[in-house]
């Protein structure tokens, strides 16, 4: 932001409310710019995810009754060429949150920092601004409100900016809303794009869709109102949110219609999520039924008796069933630590191997140095 603001108001001569705002808008994009390819391999590693789904869940049911070191490697070493054929990489996902947030929150300490009255006239540093910097943006302004004031301040911190609170929340208003509408318009696409790969018989992963339903629509939303009207949040933080959530959805966009053309779902993808989503049906029908025949045995003691009967036995093959799941786990787990243990064995080996052939390989060049040097020979007298 300060490399920006150089930029603008020195060699472009601009004013110095512009050259602030505008710092802040180039900050949004410099850094969503240089984290765009990072963001599209984290939502390139979730369509690659759902389309090698089939396979992958091909070879875990071909390999789910392995009991042996063979079985157990043949199954890994058909994941890992999997991943390794759609060039999957599922820690992608985790990186843009980690480079944005740290920008967020380094701006919002300083802006807040920089909107407190009692740090006025502090000759100290803040982040990479100095104090006369950090006077320049005190004084920055859009539409006649200084860009460090916000609706909940106190009283005095209002005075001493020449403002008040419901003239800041006047202000804040057309950027606020646009910028909440952005939020809820961009999670309703990512979901969008998410549906379309639901594997609805993964209990967590639509749990997971769920929660970002609500988050989305409800969660986010009030809590961006609340902590713009209600928090300190000063102006600049709305102008920030007001442009990163615009340049999301955009980017959003782009992405899905980018996934729509380079990596389309083909026809067997889509009869695994509409299988998915009926088997889930399905479960849920079963249970409804059973129930209301619940219901419905409350007048008869041999029905309730015979449900009864039923549920038990449902149940035991149910916990017989994540027993059976258990123990193939714990063995199968047992068993790559093993092979780890090898192969580890094995490389080290491998190791101490090519070391001694180059010690070797050394001791005998040198040996044929020693012998192709000339000794010293005495040279005849002169006399």
């Amino acid at each position: 932001m300060k490399a920006w603001h150089l930029l603008l108001h020195n060699v472009f001569s601009l004013g110095n409310s512009a050259s602030w705002i505008i710092s802040i808008i180039l900050l949004v994009i410099t850094v969503r710019t240089l984290i765009a390819p990072i963001t599209w391999m984290s939502i390139r590693s979730g369509r690659v995810s759902a389309l090698m789904r089939p396979e992958k869940e091909a070879i875990e049911a071909r390999y789910a009754e392995a009991t042996t070191k063979e079985e157990v490697a043949a199954r890994d070493d058909a994941i890992r060429e999997l991943n390794k054929r759609y060039n999957f990489k599922p820690a992608a996902g985790c990186i843009p949150p980690l480079i944005m947030f740290p920008v967020f929150i380094g701006l919002y300490r300083v802006i807040l920092y920089m909107a407190s009255p009692d740090n006025h006239g502090a000759d100290a540093n803040v982040g990479a601004l100095n104090p006369q910097e950090i006077a320049s943006f005190r004084e920055a302004v859009y539409q006649g409100i200084p860009l460090t004031a916000f609706p909940a301040m106190p009283d005095d911190w209002a005075a001493s900016m020449g403002v008040t609170g419901e003239q800041v929340y006047n202000t804040i208003l057309p950027l606020l809303v646009p910028a909440i509408i952005f939020t809820v318009i961009n999670m309703m696409a990512s979901l969008y794009r998410s549906y379309w790969t639901m594997d609805f018989t993964n209990t967590i992963m639509r749990r997971m869709y769920y929660v970002m339903i609500i988050l989305g629509v409800v969660f986010f939303p009030w809590m961006l109102w609340n902590l713009a009207t209600a928090g300190p949040v000063p102006l600049a933080i709305v102008i920030y949110w007001f442009t990163s959530n615009l340049y999301t959805l955009i980017q959003t966009l782009f992405f899905n219609v980018l996934l729509h053309f380079k990596l389309p779902l083909a026809d067997e993808h889509h009869e695994h999520r509409k299988g998915s989503l009926e088997r889930f049906k399905q479960a849920r029908r079963d249970r409804k039924d059973l129930s209301r025949r619940k219901r419905r045995a409350l007048l008869s003691s041999s029905k309730r008796a015979e449900i009864k009967a039923e549920e038990e036995q449902r149940q035991q093959e149910l916990a017989a069933h994540k027993a059976r799941k258990r123990e193939l786990q714990k063995t199968q787990n047992k068993l790559r630590a093993e092979i780890r243990r090898e192969r580890l064995k094995a490389r080290q080996a491998e190791i101490a191997e090519k070391k001694a052939q180059r010690e070797a390989a050394s001791q005998g060049k040198a040996a044929d140095n020693a012998v192709a040097q000339p000794g010293d020979v005495d040279k005849p007298s002169a006399d």
